[in-house]
């Protein structure tokens, strides 16, 4: 694993991109001390979301990609994904829950919305 890390990939951000990967997602121990740098989280995610491939994992495809910027991921999975202080497919599901509601909410809303506005057409007309 460590032979495919590489750390000069850092420089390809700038200091405002450093500045909120360190701020927002590396790991820091209780007193607030970063355990981690940002090719390392890159390395953690990746083995994180190769854990389903059993036996077979690519981690290091992701890791290339992740690590030179030609993808990246949502927060949930950044700021989750190698922690084992919170379960992260509970959190995933608490998201989904959070969004199906918004979704419903908003149909509701068009739908009594559409219904008001015919209604005041039709009768305005007679």
């Amino acid at each position: 694993m460590k032979k495919y890390i590489d750390y000069s990939k850092d420089n390809l951000f700038n200091y405002s991109g450093l500045d909120l990967l360190s701020k927002r997602y590396l790991i820091r121990n209780k007193d607030g001390k970063i355990l981690e740098s940002v090719q390392e989280m890159f390395m953690g995610i990746s083995m994180h979301l190769a854990i389903p491939e059993g036996e077979n994992r690519v981690y290091w495809a992701t890791y290339d990609m992740l690590s030179n910027l030609k993808v990246t991921m949502a927060t949930p999975t950044m700021s989750n994904a190698r922690s084992h202080f919170t379960n992260y497919h509970l959190v995933l599901l608490i998201l989904y829950l959070i969004i199906l509601t918004v979704y419903i909410a908003l149909l509701l809303t068009l739908q009594v919305s559409k219904h008001e506005w015919w209604y005041e057409d039709y009768t305005s007309v007679k």
